[in-house]
């Protein structure tokens, strides 16, 4: 994009006034209106070529000014997202990991570990709300917590529900990893020392469909 000398100083200007921090209201409006072009015309993800579609639109309201200064919010937004005081104003396809284990940490006020240690029968979803077990705990004792949808705003029940956890299994990263060796061109020893296996009967069971 060739923008001129003066066009550049001016939006630096802008841009250097705009800090996220006194003003992150017009940084997440931007985001917002981002987020709506993508919904109506059925755009998903964040790309480089998506950014440059909806400034070319934008471009077509706005002087080469105000089009700069949005340009630059709307990079800042998604660099500084991980500092982002509103975590559930940033896409979920991004954050909706971050979403769920803060929900989690901070609903059952949990420490590091103890988050690291769930497993997927430590969480019953009952509808209204979700039930966590921890089992294992600093000190040794099972501790329960509940997560509400009523009464909080984001619904963190949904944002579990979005992230589909029935996906997953406890295998399921071995099995994908055994089948990349053999897609790979892996043959069968690959194959075994990557997964440890001693018996290549076992090993060929957590390849899946694979391409070759």
């Amino acid at each position: 994009m060739n923008v001129p000398e003066a066009i550049l100083k001016e939006a630096a200007s802008v841009a250097s006034s705009l800090l996220p921090e006194k003003s992150s209201s017009r940084y997440e409006r931007e985001y917002r209106d981002f987020k709506n072009w993508q919904q109506k015309n059925g755009v998903n993800g964040v790309t480089e070529d998506v950014l440059l579609a909806y400034m070319n639109q934008l471009s077509a309201r706005f002087s080469p000014n105000s089009l700069w200064a949005k340009w630059s919010m709307l990079k800042s937004f998604f660099r500084n997202q991980g500092k982002c005081t509103n975590l559930w104003l940033v896409s979920d396809d991004l954050w909706l990991l971050a979403k769920i284990v803060t929900i989690f940490g901070i609903f059952g006020c949990c420490r590091c570990d103890e988050l690291l240690s769930l497993a997927m029968n430590d969480v019953e979803d009952m509808g209204k709300y979700v039930i966590v077990t921890l089992r294992q705990t600093k000190n040794l004792t099972t501790r329960r917590f509940t997560i509400p949808d009523d009464g909080c705003s984001f619904q963190p029940c949904t944002f579990y529900r979005k992230y589909e956890p029935e996906r997953y299994t406890g295998h399921c990263f071995r099995r994908t990893g055994a089948t990349l060796v053999v897609d790979a061109g892996g043959d069968i020893l690959s194959l075994k020392r990557a997964g440890g296996w001693k018996s290549s009967e076992i090993a060929m069971s957590y390849v899946d469909d694979s391409i070759r």
